[in-house]
């Protein structure tokens, strides 16, 4: 989910959550998890799954592409 912002009238705005459609891999579900926007990035990780096993993967979402997410699986990116 995502909360957009949506334009009523000229100066009045709105907000409102959106579900996006993401393809592909995509983080499992999760709490307990760091999330932050970095840039256009959307950022997560870690956490516990619904095992309650601890996580420590971190997945990436360009936010101004086309909403997929990358899971990092070496410090490349970092």
């Amino acid at each position: 989910l995502m909360y957009t912002k949506i334009d009523k009238l000229a100066n009045n705005l709105d907000y409102k959550w959106e579900k996006l459609m993401t393809y592909f891999n995509s983080p499992s579900s999760r709490f307990g998890h760091s999330m932050d926007v970095v840039n256009h990035y959307l950022i997560i990780y870690g956490g516990i799954n619904y095992n309650f096993s601890i996580l420590n993967d971190i997945w990436i979402m360009n936010l101004n592409l086309d909403f997929q997410w990358l899971k990092i699986t070496n410090n490349e990116y970092i």
